[in-house]
């Protein structure tokens, strides 16, 4: 062990004197012998030795995890590339993304089950007592938009009071997107009843194969309505409405997990230089 009898004692005498027992019967160059209270001591040493090893060797292999909850928004249409590019450029990161409702995307941030959040909205009552618990960031405008069956809308933009004329598919009330059409119904005066709601769907790709099928009209985020518009699936129409809806990242660190910190600005540039949303 290059280490001299001497040095070996005085640290033996240290140790049973911080125990204030005995630990060893006999200590001899090639053999020592330990009391019955040494031989637990030295049990419970090796324990401690395999524990500080284990942590050496996790800390050479360290990962650090991202738990994002997201909205369907960003969770489906470019969170994805952004944590793909994230990883790329620190190869220690890893992401998981588990897409939910708005609300829900708050509940896995009020329990701590996710780290960041991305939603559509943030115009919920059972959020609005909580939502200074944290750091609220806009990334981007999210466009909201008319889409109806190819060749049923026969104008660029419609009116607030318009839509209320077409058979509406809606999404439930946990939904971001749906939460900004009821603030964008409640500033010309109406209200979701309003709405001649003919179905009420999950997951924006329901309501656009639905609004494909001709059941109805609907509104949804540009971004997720845009290739099917470009395939010449979907008309589209400008919404009239001084209502703007953006995408925010919700941080429940406010500010203060380097980590997380890292992942937004991350998210904010490459959404500048790579996305065209």
């Amino acid at each position: 062990m290059n280490i001299s009898d001497g040095t070996v004692k005085y640290r033996v005498k240290n140790i049973e004197s911080f125990l204030n027992r005995k630990i060893v019967k006999s200590l001899g160059t090639r053999k020592v012998e330990f009391t019955d209270y040494g031989e637990i001591v030295i049990e419970e040493f090796r324990k401690i030795k395999n524990i500080l090893e284990k942590l050496k060797v996790y800390g050479e292999q360290m990962t650090y995890e991202i738990k994002i909850a997201s909205g369907e928004v960003a969770g489906i249409y470019f969170l994805p590339q952004i944590a793909k590019a994230f990883k790329d450029k620190y190869a220690e990161y890893k992401i998981n993304i588990e897409v939910l409702s708005t609300l829900d995307v708050f509940r896995s941030l009020e329990d701590g089950s996710a780290d960041i959040g991305f939603v559509a909205s943030i115009n919920f009552d059972e959020i609005k007592n909580t939502l200074s618990n944290y750091r609220v960031i806009r990334l981007v405008k999210n466009k909201l938009v008319v889409i109806g069956k190819k060749g049923s809308l026969r104008k660029d933009k419609i009116s607030v009071k318009e839509i209320l004329n077409f058979p509406y598919i809606g999404r439930k009330y946990n939904s971001g997107i749906q939460a900004e059409v009821r603030k964008i119904l409640e500033s010309e005066g109406f209200s979701e009843n309003d709405l001649n709601i003919v179905y009420k769907l999950d997951n924006s790709s329901s309501v656009i194969n639905a609004v494909i099928e001709g059941i109805g009209i609907s509104i949804v985020s540009f971004i997720q309505a845009k290739r099917y518009i470009e395939a010449g699936l979907l008309d589209y129409a400008e919404l009239d409405t001084k209502v703007e809806s953006y995408l925010y990242a919700i941080d429940p660190w406010k500010g203060k997990n380097e980590i997380i910190n890292k992942f937004i600005n991350f998210t904010i540039n490459f959404i500048i230089e790579n996305l065209n949303i």
